[in-house]
């Protein structure tokens, strides 16, 4: 019998499943994402953010592997054995055999233009993969393929001898836009330090908007009159990160 890809038996495993969620939307030039490990020492979070864009409706399975080798030699142990024996490196999502639902760990929807995940996951030391595999109709029956695939390689060290990431960076606005509900939302690159503001004054000087804003959450919708805003964000100084002003 010909041997079943990693990719195929993936596709196979997930059909019944996914023909139960709303039906995704056609694969496009605007669709897209990108997926970031922000890793820990053993033992304690390292993050997985998922974030993508103009996939409405679009599920996304995310996996964690352990595994001291490379992507392909898994592929490859995939390939030998219709894809079982990959599971024994598998630590976080679920690949069950039948029956699951969207509640199953590691299947997110994609409900929004900008849409993100943080996956906070306590890992040991040692080698791992994170995949993304978004299911775009038309793809691969449904399934997408290896081009599809959104592969990230990170390491987890058991001493705190590597550098470990910690929260330094400006926070900092990097897109504004009038959402469908006629509201301001903003996107921040993220992660950034803590204890961050934003404020947002009327062409008068006069504060209508402030937040403390959450170091895990760099999304901020804003329901505001139409008219023209000046923004201001902060961190622990007294001169703002940004000023800039927004309008509709």
């Amino acid at each position: 019998m010909k041997k079943i890809s990693l990719v195929l038996v993936l596709i196979v495993v997930f059909m019944l499943f996914f023909s139960a969620l709303p039906a995704p939307i056609s694969a496009d030039d605007e669709g897209g994402g990108s997926l970031d490990v922000y890793p820990g020492v053993a033992g304690c979070t390292t993050t997985i953010k998922i974030h993508a864009w103009n996939a409405e409706g679009t599920p996304v399975l995310v996996l964690v592997f352990k595994f001291n080798g490379t992507w392909q030699q898994l592929l490859e142990i995939g390939d030998g054995s219709d894809g079982h024996d990959i599971l024994q490196y598998l630590v976080y999502g679920t690949i069950p055999d039948d029956g699951f639902s969207i509640d199953s760990e590691g299947v997110f929807i994609i409900d929004s233009n900008d849409w993100y995940q943080n996956i906070d996951l306590t890992l040991q030391s040692g080698h791992y993969f994170a995949v993304a595999i978004p299911f775009i109709e038309g793809e691969e029956e449904d399934g997408g393929g290896p081009d599809t695939f959104i592969v990230k390689e990170f390491n987890v060290s058991g001493t705190s001898s590597e550098p470990i990431w910690v929260r330094t960076m400006p926070m900092t606005c990097y897109r504004v836009w009038i959402n469908e509900d006629n509201n301001f939302q903003f996107l921040f690159w993220y992660p950034y330090r803590d204890n961050n503001w934003v404020k947002i004054y009327d062409m008068s000087g006069k504060e209508v908007f402030v937040i403390d804003m959450p170091y895990d959450n760099p999304n901020l919708m804003v329901d505001l009159p139409d008219g023209m805003y000046t923004v201001k964000t902060f961190n622990d100084q007294p001169e703002p990160i940004q000023t800039f002003v927004i309008g509709k």
